[in-house]
């Protein structure tokens, strides 16, 4: 997922289509407690991938509503 994510963003840079959003060690670590919430929301002691695939959906929509309104992360 954070290869992914990575090499997504250094493509839309590269093509212009934005100004591509850099993906850091500090935002996968967020999305991994993240998801250790939202197991435990589910009051299950491991983390499933469900709660990485919602973590990480939650995170893109959160990241591309930031870069939409002219925010960026630092």
């Amino acid at each position: 997922m954070y290869v992914t994510d990575r090499q997504n963003s250094k493509d839309q840079k590269k093509d212009r289509k934005t100004n591509g959003i850099p993906i850091t060690v500090r935002q996968m670590e967020a999305v991994i407690r993240l998801s250790e919430s939202i197991a435990r929301m589910h009051l299950q002691t491991m983390v499933k991938p469900q709660h990485i695939e919602e973590a990480h959906r939650l995170f893109k929509v959160s990241t591309l509503n930031a870069a939409a309104s002219g925010m960026t992360n630092a």
